[in-house]
């Protein structure tokens, strides 16, 4: 009876030895729910404007991308000595998408070893996320310029008009103002060439304050006006941009800061942070 128990003993180990040596995948392993060292995935918006340069960050590890005119993007992870430990990370972080006038929204990423999980958190089997994620406009940004059109030896007054409108809840933002003889003036403008390069800022003077205000449901309009002074510019197209902050909740400030420095202060930095923005376009003549 002993010699039976032991072949039966025997036999049986052997089986499962030859069907799991047959296996393509072995179903005891945990190797196979680990990704490679990316995550992949995809971003819209929910107002059908164009989703590219939407800023993706994944937090602690402090890494971060755009996505693409598609609203595609790749997040590369650091290898594992450079974050910090030997051994790589074992955490569950946040994988943050953040538009400045949208709302926020997260991801959930888990990682073992330095590695992403599969099928684990908000990522799928293949590394890449569950499902395309789509961001909510908060506020609406519209700029006009007049004159719209003026030569380079124009020395009037120049103002921008500025409609912002909160679209579900109020919003607030901090912009460049100040008062005079208990008038308001605002400032902040920043002008880009036809390719998106900073030209220059309007209005350094330190006189003028950041001040924090809300955007209700109703159409706000801003006048900012300065004096054009006659200038080098070469003719062509350009674009204004209103300097402003959009206060959001649960923005890490990490976020802010990886995407360069001074990028909420009034200079070419700003540009930087992802707004989608309407109008603004002026020409200068010869």
């Amino acid at each position: 009876m002993r010699i039976t128990n032991d072949l039966y003993r025997f036999f049986t180990l052997f089986c499962i030895y030859i069907f799991l040596s047959g296996c393509t995948e072995n179903p005891l392993s945990t190797d196979e729910k680990i990704s490679s060292r990316t995550i992949r995935g995809k971003v819209n918006l929910n107002d059908q404007e164009n989703p590219d340069g939407i800023f993706v960050w994944l937090e602690n590890l402090d890494i971060g991308t755009q996505t693409d005119e598609n609203g595609d993007f790749l997040l590369e992870l650091p290898p594992p000595k450079s974050e910090g430990t030997g051994e790589g990370v074992n955490e569950d972080f946040y994988l943050y998408y953040y538009i400045a006038n949208y709302q926020l929204d997260s991801s959930k990423v888990v990682l073992l070893n330095g590695e992403v999980v599969r099928s684990a958190g908000d990522i799928n089997e293949k590394g890449e996320l569950n499902e395309v994620k789509y961001l909510s406009r908060i506020l609406s940004i519209n700029t006009e310029v007049s004159p719209p059109s003026f030569s380079k030896k124009y020395d009037k007054q120049v103002v921008a008009t500025v409609t912002l409108q909160a679209l579900s809840n109020p919003v607030t933002v901090e912009s460049l103002k100040k008062v005079e003889a208990k008038i308001l003036k605002r400032t902040g403008l920043i002008i880009i060439d036809q390719h998106g390069n900073f030209v220059k800022a309007i209005d350094l003077d330190p006189s003028w304050k950041k001040a924090a205000e809300i955007v209700n449901l109703e159409t706000k309009i801003w006048k900012i006006r300065f004096s054009w002074i006659a200038c080098d510019l070469p003719e062509g197209m350009y674009r204004m941009i209103p300097y402003f902050l959009v206060e959001q909740k649960n923005v890490p400030q990490q976020l802010i800061d990886n995407m360069g420095p001074d990028v909420e202060k009034l200079g070419p930095g700003y540009l930087k942070i992802p707004f989608k923005r309407q109008g603004g376009d002026f020409t200068i003549t010869f």
